[in-house]
């Protein structure tokens, strides 16, 4: 389990954006995530990739929201025993692999101005 305050430091409101790596050392998969918005505008991205924000893979994205979440279960669509696939909304969970790292990253967010701009990110991570 992963607690993160985002806080954009610089940009104007609409264009702020922060960037935290979260470093565990060794592989796993992000299993679920819960979103707190704080003051943020309806045009905040949060995005979460493995390993690296240029090259890895995008585990979760949300664009243009200031909607909390709930803890939720995040998944890939996988197949049952006749091969038929299930829904990426069904909450499994799996092949949201990483290798060492997750790397979480809020963009188009209001800048910190007023000591109450920030998003809570929460990450269930198993290894």
């Amino acid at each position: 389990y992963v607690k993160l305050a985002l806080t954009a430091t610089s940009g104007a409101d609409g264009a702020g954006a922060a960037t935290q790596t979260v470093r565990l050392g060794g592989p796993g998969t992000l299993s679920a995530i819960a979103l707190d918005f704080q003051n943020m505008p309806a045009t905040t991205d949060i995005t979460i990739y493995s390993d690296d924000a240029t090259n890895g893979e995008a585990l979760f994205t949300g664009t243009s929201s200031l909607t909390d979440l709930a803890p939720s279960l995040i998944g890939r669509p996988g197949g049952d025993e006749a091969n038929a696939a299930t829904a990426a909304t069904d909450g499994t969970e799996g092949c949201n692999g990483f290798q060492n790292q997750l790397v979480v990253v809020m963009a188009e967010a209001n800048a910190f101005t007023s000591a109450d701009e920030f998003v809570i990110v929460e990450m269930w991570i198993d290894d």
